[in-house]
């Protein structure tokens, strides 16, 4: 659509109250446009930024939302806009059935989903793109951070809060874009993964392990669209991939471009000799020693908690030195001892000698899984309780499809408490959820979450106790108020908050 001089684009975000989807309106907002959303509902975080950044809104679906007309209204002034938006963002969470869609599509209007928006907005010529079931937030923010503290000022677009950043995408001038790819879609609205929109010249695969069901019921499904990545690479590229992964050994196979594969523990090197890079912990639990070929170079200080963690920093690593062709080790370690990670990634919101609470991004069994693993580790005197609910993609009806990926889930957990989870077509209950992790022998109940935080106070006696809340943000919440609550007590006043 051409705009004649003086007159401002439109953006409008139909499903504008998420996080990607908000900090996108932001984008374009910045970039000049005048922007409008619209959304079932108006709730933070994403309300605070699109309040923050000035983005008019409304509540529910309807066609006259993509007219000049309606905003004038409910605004009270005359807009310089063309009569319909240049470019529309359609959350993938709408259905092809959305009043605004039809209208959009009808009437020619350009809408796409975020990852194709992102595309032609936000990826520059030395895309960097972290792909991956576990592991893509904390080293996509590693990355970027990493590229920020050295000059370079990348666009980026992280999945989660950076307790680094003030926001979690940013668009530059730079020529180097850093985003996580995630592989969810609608098959409704878009043709495959997030991170084939992306145009990686440098790639990154941290894990590939069958999550997603509803979007993969068959792992192959999964495993393919990984394929597909690695084979969009460019031969004068680079590929990055972790060692010890029979998927990625798979989707690896037909790389036009040079491989690097990297791994935990230098052991490694001697049984897989294709592995290039390996990092393991130091002398102290929070150093870890980095390997090339066999060959220790560099030693270096996290505070991130987990040998997965170890892992995220080593990629990072990989792209100091292969992609921005870095030989300073010694500023790599510097920069990189300065980064606290993502926000919901073993977060500790209380550390008390009785009490410690975490907030997590665990909305998989897996991640869960990982998540209490190293807490046990780390925390082995305390007796740990999971409040977890699960992403869409982790509630399959199947009885064996559950069985197989909640088998070993919350084994280092004393119990697990469920909230209440939504009511949707093709998902399973929280019932039936309930029902399936106690036949798999796990501790388990059921809270509606309106008395999820008068049943955690039960917990904070002067015991060691940790709390971890798994959950996308509908429990971040409860679990600050929980926080807030059990700070008073008498046993947890000597405490240390982060």
């Amino acid at each position: 659509m051409d705009n004649p001089e003086g007159q401002k684009k439109w953006f409008h975000a139909v499903g504008a109250c998420g996080k990607a989807t908000a900090n996108i309106a932001k984008m374009f907002k910045e970039m000049g446009w005048f922007v409008t959303g619209t959304d079932t509902q108006f709730v933070p975080p994403a309300s605070t930024i699109l309040q923050d950044a000035g983005i008019a809104f409304e509540l529910g679906y309807h066609y006259s939302h993509l007219t000049k007309e309606f905003w004038e209204t409910k605004l009270g002034k005359t807009l310089n806009i063309p009569d319909k938006p240049d470019l529309g963002l359609i959350v993938e969470t709408a259905t092809s059935h959305n009043k605004e869609l039809l209208y959009a599509k009808k009437h020619n209007i350009d809408i796409r989903p975020f990852a194709q928006i992102l595309k032609d907005y936000l990826v520059k010529p030395e895309s960097i793109v972290v792909t991956g079931t576990a592991g893509k937030t904390t080293t996509t923010a590693i990355i970027t951070f990493l590229l920020r503290e050295l000059g370079l000022n990348p666009s980026y677009m992280i999945g989660a809060d950076v307790i680094d950043f003030k926001d979690s995408l940013q668009n530059t001038n730079s020529i180097y874009s850093v985003l996580e790819g995630d592989e969810y879609y609608s098959k409704e609205l878009s043709p495959g993964a997030k991170f084939l929109q992306f145009k990686p010249k440098y790639g990154i695969i941290t894990k590939i392990s069958w999550e997603h069901v509803d979007v993969y019921p068959a792992e192959e499904e999964y495993v393919n669209e990984f394929k597909k990545f690695v084979e969009i690479i460019p031969s004068d590229g680079l590929l990055i991939a972790k060692s010890g992964d029979k998927n990625i050994d798979q989707v690896i196979m037909n790389a036009k471009c040079k491989v690097v594969r990297y791994g935990v523990d230098v052991k490694l090197l001697s049984l897989n000799q294709s592995l290039d890079y390996a990092i393991g912990y130091g002398s102290a639990q929070e150093e870890y020693v980095i390997f090339k070929g066999g060959n220790e170079i560099i030693k270096g200080t996290t505070s991130l908690l987990g040998s997965y963690n170890l892992e995220n920093i080593l990629a990072a690593f990989i792209v100091f030195t292969e992609v921005l062709k870095n030989s300073d080790l010694n500023k790599f370690v510097e920069i990189t001892s300065r980064f606290r990670g993502p926000r919901k990634r073993l977060e500790h919101l209380l550390k008390t000698d009785s009490l410690i609470v975490i907030d997590d991004f665990g909305v998989a069994p897996e991640r869960a899984a990982n998540s209490l693993r190293t807490l046990k580790t780390y925390y082995p005197d305390y007796r740990i309780t999971a409040v977890f609910e699960p992403n869409s993609g982790s509630r399959p009806t199947n009885p064996e499809i559950f069985k197989n990926i909640y088998k070993d889930s919350f084994k280092d957990a004393y119990n697990v408490l469920v909230p209440t989870l939504s009511d949707s077509p093709g998902l399973i209950t929280t019932e039936d959820f309930v029902k399936n992790l106690k036949e798999l022998g796990f501790n388990v109940g059921h809270i509606p979450n309106d008395n999820l935080q008068s049943e955690l106070m039960k917990y904070t006696d002067d015991s060691k106790t940790l709390i971890i809340f798994f959950s996308a943000y509908r429990l971040t919440q409860i679990a600050h108020d929980f926080v807030s609550e059990a700070s008073n007590l008498p046993w947890n006043q000597q405490k240390q908050s982060y």
